[in-house]
Parts: structure tokens; C-alpha cells; sequence
């Protein structure tokens, strides 16, 4: 039995693991790749902006074989499904710029895709009770884990 359990989950814990089944007949071992994305809120010096912007930037952590994303594989979109338009900024990261950020309750989703298919996603909600409170930094992490078994 191959059982991996990681607690208090942080970016650097994303890679591969092998399990190396000792004593199976051809010794098979089991290979888990462990993606990482994380949202977080982003203001020019950490206060919110004179016109109320804010960003959101989120960050696909992975296997350092698979490297780089490309640009359309993150991708954002709001409670709707409606895309949004974000800024790519390479090395897997994408900042989406809300305009008028104090406009009450909003779930934004990041998506990472490899083709059509989507591996992994990490959600924000904003919660504004007083526009005019600071808001802490929130993080959300998603994990996503794909086992390849190599005969």
C-alpha cells in the first residue's frame, strides 16, 4: 500500500513521488505528480488602490520537468462561468485586475488546463462588509494529484 499524506501543504511540497513497491513481482512503482495553486490578493504595497482596483494573482506550482505554462492554460472566470481577462505573467502566474473591487460578494475561479481538459482549480471569494476595512491576504490552495503507474 502506497499512501502519501502531506499536512500543512505548501507550495514547495509540489512534484513527483514514487513509491517503490519492493517485493511486487517486476517491482512496479507508483508515481503521483503533485500540482499546487494558490490565490492570492495582490495590492501595490500590500494597500488597496486610490480607484479601488485590486488584483488577484494566481500561481500553478508543479514538477519542474513540466516547466512553464502555457499562456491560454490559465484562465479566470467569475460565479457565471463568464471568462475574464487577465494578464499572463509567464512561469505559470495570471493576475486578474478587478475594476471597482468594493462591489459586494464575488467568487472568481482560476483554472489551469493542459488541452481541454482542466486539472486544477482554486477559488476567491471576496467579502466586503466595509469598503473601507483592510482586508486580510487570502490564500487558497488547490490540489489536484495525478498517479501515472509505470509498468
Amino acid at each position: 500500500n502506497c499512501s502519501l499524506i502531506i499536512n500543512n501543504i505548501a507550495p514547495e511540497d509540489a512534484g513527483r513521488y514514487t513509491c517503490h513497491h519492493h517485493g511486487e513481482p517486476n517491482n512496479l512503482d507508483a508515481q503521483v505528480f503533485l500540482n499546487i495553486l494558490t490565490i492570492y490578493l495582490s495590492t501595490p504595497h500590500n494597500s488597496p488602490a486610490k480607484d479601488g482596483d485590486v488584483s488577484l494573482e494566481c500561481t500553478l506550482w508543479r514538477h519542474a520537468v513540466d516547466g512553464s505554462c502555457l499562456k491560454e492554460s490559465l484562465r479566470w472566470v467569475d460565479e457565471t462561468e463568464t471568462v475574464l481577462p487577465a494578464e499572463y505573467r509567464g512561469d505559470c502566474v495570471s493576475l486578474l485586475t478587478l475594476k471597482n473591487h468594493h462591489e459586494g460578494n464575488r467568487r472568481y475561479t482560476c483554472r489551469f488546463f493542459e488541452g481541454n481538459n482542466m486539472k486544477i482549480e482554486g477559488h476567491y471569494k471576496s467579502v466586503f462588509k466595509d469598503p473601507a476595512a483592510n482586508q486580510p491576504i487570502l490564500i487558497i490552495i488547490a490540489v489536484m494529484i495525478v498517479v501515472v503507474l509505470m509498468l
